[in-house]
């Protein structure tokens, strides 16, 4: 706890800085006391840059810029030289190449606590890093063996430096990517007619040739997060140069082009949809382009004969890159599918001082907020790093809800479409369920009958079916099914029980999940369906157990329930397994509050070995760690995680891991507000609700943050 501790002081001393680092800005990094400086890598956030600066001496050495650090010198393994070329998602493990004491150059590995350590090598007096897991546990590159031989490798935190060899006949190979687990490897080597060809390195597998489309060469250039996907650009039977996709189903494909004889792929995002790159038009133009779907879209240009893309976020949908125009002056450029190519050199340019310029955007960060390139300082007279804010521009939207008149409202559930549902007091300091919408606004549900008061939960993927309770004035519970036909009806209890408590709605809107009373007074998980019919899903040996959860189509429903000792352990139901535990981090307990749209991810917290609650992802059998949260929704695909941690909204996915909420989308959130719990992230992972601080209406309310630019 004294670890999470500190963790949250740092988040809070950074929020405390909110509104002097926050907000529309453009940061010149400058160097290490030389002429220049380069950028190689940028952290999921853009808060974490890394790259090569020279000293006063004109020696070079890897460095770490952070927003609210500056520039860090990394050092040396004791010689005159170092260049960092990888960071971790988070940006907390940055990775390299740097000079010893003897004059040979080793892969370097620096965090934090442990600062530079060497990798060695495969046995020779060289090695190079090219790319980093996502958790910067998994390292690859080029090394020099024992027989002065240039191999791919693959370096772990738990085996070290592994030689991935070459094909028979190949001479010599190189590892350029990786997937965000570490668990995929790809590169190109030279085969025994020396040619460059890409391959594909798993341990089961080896090192696999990808073939051409065919031509005599291939190399990669990307990789989709789960390794399934890679794209490159290989020679054509013509002798042309065309990007390719490749699958293990498909084997390499010819992406096209926009007419001319000539394309090549740059990058990819995390799920493999979408494709970035160039191609040359019939009129031989070269332009930034996107594949989607198999098809190709030009991304324009400026004016001028040619126009780049060189980083795109993780969902493919903003790009950077830079562009000619038609003086043949070059400008750093970003792309979005709602406005296009936006030349930031007009868009930003009062944040640029008389004669700067910002000339390439070489990466975007994925949470829309930060473009770092390469620009021309007039204040210094010299090329250097850049990283512009952007503010609230692109995040997305954040809506205070509001109140159905009292000081209180918090958002539970959230729809693909935007419906929110949730309760608020009402002028009486009566909690009422409520229904948002974005042309309504508020609405309040009601109550059953007479009844004190009431609360909403659960709503389907397009907002239309909603579930909750009403109280009375004892607090007894009675589950409701709302639409809008029907209004608010009561849920059928167990046979023989009187109480329910309806918390959860199937995607589909068919089936509803929650909890009922049965005729001995225990409370049991009970899956209603549209009937109204009730359905109790048992125990896990205990006298009690509550359902939270359901799939979209409500034939997986997640909970949790006491064991034969009592202890509280989370569940997971189908009509064909019924209810089984799905286990704990170590400790005795554990708890689930939310499920994926297939059922293969839930999401909840556990105790560990020590006895701490944790945030937990569990997923197909196994359950992860996700840090000290209270993990309470999770996105259709199972990528994206919500919840809540010390009094902080937080945030967790498989690209960037855990950080707070607050610190994701601080532009969007104006002086003292914040956000305190996030209850519920839609399936489309667009929205996420909950409830914070709204400085400007002193009081607690309801939000919705869209995440959309």
């Amino acid at each position: 706890m004294r670890t999470w501790a500190r963790f949250v002081g740092g988040v809070l001393c950074v929020v405390g800085l909110t509104h002097t680092l926050w907000g529309q800005q453009l940061h010149w990094l400058g160097t290490l006391g030389g002429p220049w400086s380069e950028v190689a890598a940028v952290s999921a956030n853009g808060m974490t840059v890394v790259g090569e600066s020279t000293l006063s001496s004109g020696e070079g050495r890897a460095f770490r810029w952070t927003l609210t650090g500056g520039m860090q010198n990394l050092g040396t393994l004791g010689g005159r030289w170092s260049a960092a070329t990888a960071v971790s998602a988070d940006g907390s493990v940055v990775a390299g190449s740097a000079e010893t004491a003897d004059n040979k150059v080793f892969a370097f590995r620096w965090t934090p606590t442990t600062s530079m350590r060497s990798l060695g090598s495969l046995g020779g007096a060289w090695s190079e890093v090219h790319a980093i897991s996502d958790d910067g546990s998994v390292v690859v590159g080029i090394s020099e063996d024992s027989n002065g031989n240039l191999r791919a490798f693959r370096w772990s935190v738990s085996s070290g430096m592994q030689n991935l060899g070459v094909p028979s006949g190949g001479s010599w190979s190189e590892a350029k990517c990786v997937s965000a687990d570490g668990s995929v490897v790809v590169g190109d080597y030279e085969n025994s007619g020396g040619n460059l060809r890409a391959f594909r390195w798993t341990q089961a597998t080896g090192m696999q040739d990808l073939g051409t489309l065919g031509g005599n060469w291939s190399s990669v250039t990307g990789i989709s997060a789960d390794g399934t996907v890679i794209v490159g650009v290989s020679e054509d039977r013509e002798g042309n140069l065309r990007a390719f996709r490749w699958t293990q189903a498909t084997g390499m494909q010819d992406l096209g082009t926009l007419g001319g004889s000539w394309s090549n792929a740059t990058g990819i995002s995390a799920d493999g949809t979408v494709i970035y790159g160039n191609a040359e038009d019939a009129n031989g133009n070269l332009l930034a382009v996107r594949w989607v779907n198999g098809g190709i879209q030009s991304l324009g240009s400026l004016g001028g004969q040619w126009s780049l893309i060189n980083h795109g976020t993780k969902d493919g949908r903003m790009l950077a890159g830079c562009a000619e125009d038609s003086q043949a002056n070059l400008h750093a450029v970003l792309w979005t599918e709602r406005n296009g190519l936006v030349n930031l050199n007009q868009r930003y340019g009062a944040l640029l001082s008389s004669g700067s310029y910002l000339e390439n955007a070489q990466f975007v960060s994925d949470t829309r907020r930060f473009i770092v390139g390469r620009g021309y300082n007039a204040a210094r007279g010299r090329f250097e790093v850049f990283v512009l804010d952007m503010g609230a521009e692109w995040i997305g939207r954040l809506t205070w809800l509001g109140t159905l008149g009292g000081p209180s409202s918090m958002a539970t559930s959230v729809s693909d479409n935007g419906v929110v549902v949730g309760s608020s007091m009402d002028s009486a300091r009566r909690w009422r369920a409520f229904r948002w919408t974005s042309s309504g606004g508020m609405q309040p549900l009601g109550v059953l009958g007479t009844l004190a008061g009431s609360y909403a939960w659960g709503v389907s993927s397009d907002g239309s079916v909603i579930t909750g309770y009403s109280v009375d004035s004892a607090g007894r519970t009675f589950g409701f099914r709302w639409t809008q036909a029907q209004g608010m009806q009561a849920l059928t209890p167990l046979s023989g029980g009187i109480f329910t408590q309806g918390g959860a709605v199937s995607g589909d809107g068919a089936f509803l999940a929650g909890s009922s009373r049965d005729g001995r007074g225990r409370w049991q998980a009970v899956r209603w369906s549209a009937l109204g019919a009730a359905q109790g899903l048992g125990t896990l040996g205990g006298a009690t157990s509550f359902a939270t959860a359901a799939s979209n189509d409500g034939s997986v429903v997640v909970g949790y329930g006491a064991n034969a000792s009592g202890e509280w352990r989370a569940f997971r139901w189908t009509p064909t397994t019924g209810m089984r535990d799905i286990g704990t981090l170590g400790g005795k307990e554990s708890i689930a509050y939310g499920v994926s749209a297939d059922g293969r991810t839930i999401v909840g917290i556990s105790r560990d070995g020590s006895g701490r609650w944790q945030g937990f992802r569990w997923r197909d059998g196994a359950m992860q760690p996700l840090g000290a949260m209270t993990a309470r929704s999770v996105s259709a695909d199972g990528a994206v995680v919500v919840g809540s941690a010390n009094g902080m909204a937080m945030l967790w996915d498989t690209q960037s891991g855990l950080r707070p909420l607050q610190l994701e989308y601080a532009p969007l959130l104006s002086p003292g507000s914040t956000l305190i719990e996030a209850y519920a992230i839609s399936p489309n992972k667009r929205y996420i609700v909950g409830f914070g601080y709204n400085a400007q209406t002193r009081r607690r309310e309801a939000f919705l943050l869209d995440r959309e630019p």
